[in-house]
């Protein structure tokens, strides 16, 4: 126990990393010239980050010091996690890391050049650890994701992101995008391609989603703080008088049509094609609105409609007033009080009063729209342009939408737009064309250095290639091109080191040359993952003729003679020559000189990849100074000499290739910065549109582009759930006015650091700031969604909220329970789920899945129901085991943070949280708990440790007080049958559902169908009248024959019956035969089974089905007979009914082969030429080769004496020593093995005859 607090005790010391500042200390260096990735002494060393609160209460000195306050906070955000993570892991403290994922034995595959996302490395994790996690559902190694590799405990490391993760099933392989190298030490350590092949990685990923960080932060860099500061007085200095935006005048007039015709009548919006600027809506009912409403002075409240005119509540009237005339309006808005219809509203009317903004002849600027997530940006554009009725002119902007109606509207169309209408200038093309350009440049350079890189890896490099890279000496060039007579030999080092070049085996061993004229014989059909290029060689291919009685199946199964076919040859074999794989088949008898041509080719292969995996993987013992020393003439240099010569040249030419790469990508990576930055296509694109609509995080990634358009109106919607620093970077310098709709009761920002939610206000959002000071805001207090036993539970969270008179008349009961809402109580435990911290709680997730299959007998639709869960990991759970169930198909099953801004009617709420330690989590938490309590429109039902959560939390103990007033909390739901009222059951357990077979009670049905029979279900609660109830029972009226109907009861139409069923026997007409058949049916010639006989036209007798002989289809004879092949007079068995070809002739004959031999072939070879060339001599070479042994080849393997295979016998020459040589008279003479005879007085030379003899010690 003491060493385990003593291991604790160092991660408390160094965990906390950061001190409170008081705002008058000044910080340490400029928040600007921070790098947003780390370095690794801020991860390690226990210096402390510089930090201060988030001044709620007062304002700020100014711009530098508000931007430095909330850079810093959300730097350590995402910086925190990963440095306590890393801390825990290096100190080995027992117990979960929540805060990062460590990957052990990891290994890179080096770089790759991809054409969207450039130079990735991939990464390949532990396959025994990677294969045991759920890639499917977990969020691990997720695009943007931040990962740190290193291979020495962090004295190095790399920081890197994920790039995709598409093979991490297949082949457990990730590939990742480097983002910065920083190193502690002295040593320049390689880059992440240079430890590739050397060490085994360590990955750490942070939980926190850092593609969610940068831009923002990024962007909070780039505010230039020497401008205006956008709404300064506003948002930094709190000034709360009620001032409009720059663009209203006292004189500024408004038209309130869109607000006084009727919500659903029709509306038409254009936007000109020739001038942009001019757009225009118009109202069907227009004509209908007093024109004192179609011209009214803004400010003058007084001329403004009533509330009953402009169809909204007085509150809502109050909130659109404020949009209107105040440059900062914050509206908040409770669960159901139409916040996002009044968003709709005020947008529409901006747009419709357009000119009074954006003038004729201004330049034009859009309305910036933006939102927390991406659902919900698109479900208030998607109401936006449903209402106008708007075809042009809105642009979302980022990649993430879902959502059909507004992906149309996706930047990436427009730019398609403008591309084909011209509409961008054409300087701005040519401009990016050079970029493109340049890119591409880059690129080509690119993939040459790291296909070298990569063939270095592999095999041995060419002399050219260390020539260009000025790696080797003149004199050690000279040397070994001496014995070349001045040819230029690309394969001197080959030679050099006794290593056959893969091109001579791919020719040689595989008879793929295309230097002969006359095609090779083919070898047949083995697999074979050679790769062949066309660059040098391209592989010939030819067709052994094949056997002859698979020759006749092929042809009757209708496959291409190939013999037959000059082009289909041709082309067949040019697919061959491109395919990635050589297909060779061996059907011919294993000890075929073909097969012993094989088998050497393959040795020799396996042989040159050991030789030059020998070579690569040992490193150079020779340094520069001695390499200078080395002698002139290489040639004579031992084996093991020449290879380490060449190892150290590989590691040279290495060098310099890595040295290029980096100049390349150095090139590479400011072409596409280049590329990315130059906005000024999409500029054209968007300044003309009315509408922009993106995320925070996208609004941050096109902070400059933004800053360009200098949109005068902004609204934000989620406001209250948003980080103050995202929304500031979503304003220009010139933002007049800025909207903001939300609700701060409910979500509000989350930091993935508690503690910088609780000390340093980092949860406090620029909405809540501004009401907490005090500043001019709308809270609307009528909800249209909740029955009153719902919104009751309001109360608690909302003194003045009051229900709708909808919601009170229009509420109809919940089917099949006592109660419309119902907190089951239960005190079953939670679990933690395996792969991350998140909960679940297996008995809650039973029960909310039984109780959705009860409600969806009830007679619910699924899409009516929803299930939330307070925890990913119960989604998880909850969605896995209703995966199957039918019933449950098209049940929304939702986080409840994912699900703000939603509603449906039904509501099954999972907690989750049960523990004997007293922990509940962010159920704690005001806003979510209000959040979850506020979904349903019609029925809710929550299951949870209710006395857990009373206990531990004020705000629960209330709630549960007013449930148990209400009887509205218990251990089991309430059931009720709607036939049978009296009948009550209480479902406190998941189990206890099931005993309800069909949603009613324990009863049989016992009503009557529509067909007279009765109904056989269980007690049920929907299709109460039997409309759709299948009836399974048998007709069993009588039929016209005598028979009963056979038909089942439901496929019965009145007065209409099937045909009988029953089998009775008939006859057949014409043939008379008589077969079993159904009753209501005739048979015909074609179902008769019988078999007659029937003589055909020459005479044979054929015995065939008679629908056959009597359809006089019988008339092809199969009889074998003799027959005479026509021209060549063989003769041949054959069917009587066809006629005999050449092709068919099987006999064999003496044929002259093109090489001049003769030899045996069968007939329909030799009458063609060209077939003779597929033959394969097998007459002996018997050429006497240079080394005076006599070739064991055939005609054919030698290729007609123009290359012959390598000689088979022993050398037997003579070596320096004088001893004889055992190797084969192909290979090279190797050092002599055998044991040195040197000797002097003092000792014995221990070596090999043919090592160089070790001085003596004397």
């Amino acid at each position: 126990m003491k060493e385990i607090k003593d291991r604790q005790q160092p991660k408390k010391q160094k965990t906390n990393h950061t001190i409170d500042y008081e705002d008058k200390n000044p910080p340490p260096d400029d928040y600007r010239q921070l790098n947003i990735v780390p370095d690794v002494k801020e991860i390690l060393s226990g210096t402390a980050t510089y930090l201060r609160k988030i001044i709620v209460d007062g304002v700020y000195d100014n711009p530098r010091q508000y931007l430095d306050i909330h850079f810093r906070l959300l730097r350590e955000d995402f910086l925190g996690p990963l440095r306590d993570g890393i801390d825990q892991y290096l100190h080995n403290v027992e117990g979960k890391n929540f805060n990062v994922r460590i990957y052990e034995n990891v290994r890179s595959h080096g770089p790759r050049l991809t054409p969207g996302s450039g130079i990735v490395y991939d990464l390949r994790l532990d396959p025994k650890v990677a294969s045991k996690i759920f890639w499917v559902n977990s969020r691990r190694l997720m695009f943007g994701n931040l990962l740190v590799l290193t291979y020495n405990r962090f004295n190095s490391c790399i920081f890197a992101t994920v790039e995709d993760r598409s093979n991490i099933e297949t082949n457990f392989t990730i590939s990742v995008k480097v983002l910065e190298r920083i190193n502690m030490t002295e040593q320049t350590e390689g880059d992440l391609d240079e430890i590739a092949f050397s060490h085994v990685l360590t990955m750490v990923e942070t939980t926190t989603y850092f593609e969610a960080y940068r831009p923002v932060l990024k962007a909070l860099q780039s505010i230039d703080i020497t401008k205006p500061f956008p709404l300064e007085p506003f948002l930094l200095k709190l000034t709360n008088e009620k001032i409009p935006p720059d663009y209203i005048r006292r004189e500024t007039i408004y038209d309130f049509t869109p607000l006084l015709v009727d919500p659903d009548s029709p509306v038409n919006s254009t936007l000109s094609k020739f001038e942009r600027v001019s757009f225009s809506i118009t109202y069907k009912q227009s004509n209908q609105v007093p024109d004192k409403y179609k011209s009214v002075a803004l400010l003058d409240t007084n001329q403004w409609p009533t509330s009953d005119e402009l169809q909204l509540n007085p509150k809502q009237r109050e909130a659109l007033m404020l949009a209107l005339t105040q440059k900062v309006a914050l509206i908040q808005g409770p669960p159901g009080t139409g916040k996002t219809y009044l968003g709709v509203r005020i947008a529409e009317m901006l747009l419709h009063n357009r000119s009074v903004w954006c003038p004729p002849g201004a330049q034009s600027t859009p309305i910036l729209m933006i939102c927390h997530t991406n659902h919900a940006l698109d479900q208030f554009l998607e109401l936006i342009i449903e209402r106008l009725n708007i075809n042009d002119g809105v642009i979302r902007v980022g990649s993430q939408c879902k959502n059909p109606v507004i992906q149309k509207f996706s930047l990436r169309n427009a730019r398609q737009r403008a591309r084909e209408n011209r509409s961008i200038p054409s300087h701005i093309y040519h401009q990016r064309h050079t970029f493109l350009d340049r890119k591409k440049d880059a690129e080509e350079e690119l993939e040459n250095y790291q296909n070298e890189i990569e063939q270095s890896r592999t095999d041995i490099i060419s002399l050219s290639s260390l020539i260009g890279g000025k790696i080797i000496e003149n004199k050690h060039l000279a040397s070994l091109r001496a014995p070349y007579c001045g040819i230029n030999n690309e394969t001197v080092l080959f030679d050099w080191l006794d290593i056959i070049p893969k091109y001579k085996l791919i020719a040689v061993d595989q008879t793929n040359l295309m230097d002969f004229e006359t095609p090779m014989p083919n070898i047949n059909t083995i697999e074979c993952n050679q790769k062949i290029t066309s660059d040098s060689y391209q592989s010939s291919t030819d067709e052994e003729y094949i056997n002859e009685e698979e020759e006749e199946e092929q042809r009757r199964r209708g496959e291409t003679d190939i013999d037959d076919d000059d082009d289909e040859f041709m082309m067949r074999s040019k697919r061959k020559s491109e395919s990635t794989k050589v297909k060779i088949s061996r059907r011919n008898d294993g000890n075929s000189i073909r097969e012993r041509q094989w088998n050497h080719a393959q040795r020799e292969a396996e042989h040159r990849d050991r030789s030059i995996k020998f070579i690569i993987q040992n490193p150079t013992t020779l340094d520069d100074q001695t390499v200078k020393q080395i002698h002139s003439d290489l040639w004579h240099l031992p084996m093991w000499n020449r290879y380490d010569l060449y190892r150290y040249w590989l590691l040279k030419y290495q060098q310099y290739l890595h040295n290029s790469v980096l100049e390349a990508r150095i090139l590479y990576s400011e072409a596409v910065s280049a590329l990315a930055e130059k906005s000024d296509s999409d500029y054209y694109i968007l300044k003309d549109s009315l509408i922009v609509a993106m995320t925070t995080t996208c609004a941050a990634k096109y902070h400059d582009l933004l800053e360009r358009l200098q949109s005068k109106i902004v609204i934000v919607e989620e406001a209250a759930a948003i980080f103050e620093a995202h929304i500031i970077t979503a304003l220009s310098s010139k933002c007049e006015h800025l909207i903001l709709i939300g609700d701060h009761i409910q979500l509000r920002p989350s930091p993935s650091v508690h503690r910088l939610a609780t000390k340093y206000n980092m949860d406090v959002s620029l909405f809540e700031r501004l009401i907490k000071n005090k500043f001019p805001n709308v809270r609307l207090n009528i909800q249209h969604r909740m029955r009153p036993e719902i919104s009751y539970l309001m109360k608690h969270f909302y003194d003045d909220l009051e229900d709708h008179i909808s919601v009170k008349e229009n509420r109809p009961s919940i089917r099949g329970v006592d109660s419309d809402i119902f907190f089951i109580n239960h005190s079953h435990p939670e679990t933690t789920v395996a792969d991350g911290s998140s909960k679940r709680n297996e008995y809650e997730g039973n029960y909310v899945i039984a109780l959705a299959q009860y409600l969806r007998k009830q007679g619910y639709p699924a899409e009516k129901i929803t299930i939330l869960v307070m925890y990913l990991g119960q989604r998880q759970f909850i969605a896995k085991q209703a995966k199957s169930n039918n019933l449950l198909r098209g049940v929304h099953i939702m986080v409840t943070d994912n699900y703000q801004g939603e509603e449906n009617d039904i509501i099954i709420l999972s907690l989750v949280r049960s523990s004997t330690d007293k922990k509940i989590g962010f159920l704690k938490t005001p806003n979510r708990i209000c959040v979850a309590l506020s979904r349903a429109r019609c029925g809710l039902f929550v299951i949870g440790n209710m006395n857990l959560f009373a206990e531990v939390e004020d705000m629960w103990e209330k709630i549960v007080k007013s449930l148990a007033d209400t009887n509205k909390i218990g251990t089991g739901l309430g059931l009720s049958c709607r036939q049978h009222p009296k009948e009550k059951y209480i479902a406190d357990t998941p189990e206890s559902f099931f005993k309800r077979i069909e949603g009613g009670c324990n009863k049989r049905c016992d009503s009557r169908l529509i067909c007279g029979h009765q109904c056989n279900l269980m007690c049920h609660n929907y299709d109460v009248d039997h409309r759709k109830i299948v009836c399974y029972k048998k007709c069993q009226e009588s039929l016209p024959c005598g028979h009963a109907c056979t038909k089942q009861c439901h496929t019965t139409t009145p007065n209409q019956h099937d045909s009988c069923r029953v089998m009775v026997e008939k006859v057949i007409s014409p043939c008379g035969h008589k077969i079993l058949f159904e009753c209501g049916q005739t048979p015909t010639n074609n179902h008769c089974k019988q078999r007659v006989t029937a003589c055909l036209p020459c005479g044979h007798n054929v015995n065939a089905p008679c629908p056959i002989v009597t359809r006089n289809e019988h008339n092809s004879c199969r009889v074998i007979v003799e027959k005479i092949i026509s021209p060549c007079g063989h003769n041949i068995r054959f069917e009587c009914a066809r006629t005999p070809t050449e092709d068919d002739c099987k006999q064999l004959v003496i044929a002259e082969l093109p090489c001049g031999h003769k030899t045996d072939v069968p007939c329909r070879i030799a009458s063609s030429p060209y077939k003779l060339q597929s033959i394969s001599c097998s007459n002996p070479c018997d050429t006497m080769l240079s080394c005076e042994h006599k070739c064991a080849g055939t005609c054919s393997t030698c290729h007609t004496g123009r290359l012959h295979i390598r000689c088979k016998e022993k050398c037997e020459r003579s070596l320096i020593c004088s001893h004889v040589c055992k190797e084969p008279c192909a290979v090279n003479c190797p050092p002599c093995e055998r044991e040195c005879e040197t000797r002097c007085i003092h000792s014995r030379c221990k070596k090999k005859c043919g090592q160089v003899c070790s001085p003596c010690k004397e």
